[in-house]
C-alpha cells in the first residue's frame, strides 16, 4: 500500500514536494481494509457475492419486496469502496440471515424459472455460493474484523474521545491541571484583567488559542 507513489499523497507532494502530509486515521483504516479486501480470491469472492446481492434483488420491486419478507432483521445494502460501513452493514445482514437470503434466492429462481432464465440462473448460482463453506468462514470473519474496526473508527470521530486523560490513568496520574496559585496584590496595586479561575481554561487561551493562532498565521503567510 504504497500511498506516497499512488493516491492523494502523490498528488500533494507532485505539487510540492516538500509539503507535509498528515493522513487522517479513518482514511488510513480505509486504505487497509481496501487492500485486505483485495489480498485472497475467497475475500474478492466474498464481496463479489455481496455485491451481486444487492444488484439482483434492489434492480425490480417486485425481486426487494421477495428479500424484504424473508430477512426481518437486517436489510442489504448497495456496497461502497470508500465507506467500509456500508460493507459492514451488508455483511451484518448476510451473516447473521445467510439461511433467510439463501431461501430468499431460492425463491426468486423458482418464480422466474420460467419468465427469465437469465435471473433464475444467478439467483441459483448465488445460493450455491452461499452453501460453499470458505465464503462461510470469509463472512465470519471479515464480519469480526468489520465489527471492531467499526468500533475504534467510531471512537477516533467521536467528540468525546480522550486520549490524554486515557494515557494519564495508564501512567496513573489524574487527568486534572494543577490549581492555579494566586498572585496576593501589593498594597495600591491597580487590577488588571479579570484573573482566569479555571485551570483548563488558563491551559486553553495559554496553550491551545497560542498554538492555533500561529497555526493560521504561519498558513497565512
Amino acid at each position: 500500500m504504497k500511498r506516497k507513489n499512488i493516491g492523494v499523497q502523490k498528488r500533494i507532494l507532485d505539487l510540492n514536494p516538500l509539503a507535509f502530509f498528515v493522513p487522517c486515521g479513518c482514511h488510513s483504516y480505509n486504505l487497509v481494509l481496501c487492500d485486505a479486501a483485495k489480498s485472497s480470491v475467497k475475500s474478492v469472492t466474498l464481496f463479489g457475492v455481496l455485491q451481486r446481492l444487492f444488484t439482483l434483488f434492489s434492480a425490480s420491486i417486485n425481486r426487494w419486496e421477495i428479500l424484504t419478507d424473508y430477512l426481518r432483521l437486517y436489510s442489504l445494502k448497495k456496497l461502497s469502496d470508500t465507506r467500509w460501513e456500508a460493507k459492514i452493514n451488508n455483511v451484518k445482514a448476510v451473516r447473521y440471515q445467510i439461511c433467510d437470503v439463501h431461501d430468499a434466492l431460492v425463491t426468486l429462481a423458482n418464480e422466474t424459472e420460467k419468465s427469465d432464465v437469465t435471473i433464475s440462473h444467478e439467483a441459483i448460482t448465488l445460493a450455491e455460493q452461499l452453501k460453499d463453506f470458505g465464503v462461510i468462514v470469509s463472512l465470519f470473519v471479515w464480519y469480526e474484523i468489520l465489527f471492531q474496526i467499526n468500533i475504534v473508527s467510531k471512537s477516533l470521530q467521536s467528540k468525546n474521545v480522550d486520549l490524554a486523560s486515557d494515557l494519564a490513568k495508564e501512567l496513573q496520574i489524574e487527568p486534572v491541571f494543577k490549581p492555579m496559585q494566586r498572585i496576593k496584590r501589593q498594597a495600591g496595586e491597580m487590577a488588571t484583567d479579570k484573573p482566569i479561575e479555571s485551570p483548563e481554561k488558563k491551559f486553553e487561551i495559554e496553550f491551545f488559542n497560542k498554538l492555533l493562532d500561529t497555526s493560521l498565521m504561519s498558513m497565512k503567510e
